[in-house]
């Protein structure tokens, strides 16, 4: 493996013979393409906090711009050869916390996005193959969703820490 991805805080998501590396916070992957290693930064001044990949071979990484003046974050995804900026509708000022792909037509991203009083809500959006779509959750005074797991194309459990307690919500049917 690499030097670079040497440490803790590894992310990784494999694809059939293919291995993505990340370390925590690094601008540069590492990429087994079955055969030998390579490294292929994220465009700009972007580092990785989360990643996933799915069977089909679609993989997303939730990134964030270090240098910028305001702290930014964006989703890349890994386009052949390199990694690739997407445009995921996220509601304003959110903060991006989980990116789940099972597949390139079932993606699920979580996150917290301030509302008028300041306090961080949580947010679910999904992609069912055609089109971003909020997914309705229980309300909450505070907390954000620490993760998400879709099982099937109708059945997705999502975890939500209040501070001092976690929920495990199902949600069931499609879009």
């Amino acid at each position: 493996m690499p030097d670079n991805d040497r440490g803790s805080g590894l992310l990784i998501a494999a694809v059939n013979r293919e291995l993505r590396v990340i370390s925590y916070e690094s601008p540069v992957t590492s990429h087994w393409d079955g055969n030998a290693w390579r490294s292929v930064p994220f465009p700009g001044s972007f580092v990785a906090n989360k990643l996933s990949a799915s069977p089909d071979g679609t993989v997303l990484a939730v990134a964030a711009d270090r240098e910028g003046s305001a702290p930014r974050s964006a989703f890349m995804r890994w386009d052949e050869a390199q990694w690739v900026e997407e445009r995921i509708p996220m509601p304003e000022r959110a903060t991006p916390g989980r990116v789940t792909v099972r597949t390139s037509r079932d993606i699920w991203v979580t996150g917290a996005a301030p509302d008028q009083q300041v306090t961080y809500r949580p947010f679910t959006i999904h992609w069912g193959g055609r089109r971003w779509k909020e997914a309705r959750t229980p309300p909450t005074t505070f907390g954000h969703f620490t993760d998400i797991c879709p099982v099937s194309s109708r059945l997705t459990w999502v975890l939500r820490n209040d501070g001092d307690h976690a929920t495990l919500l199902r949600r069931t049917g499609g879009d």
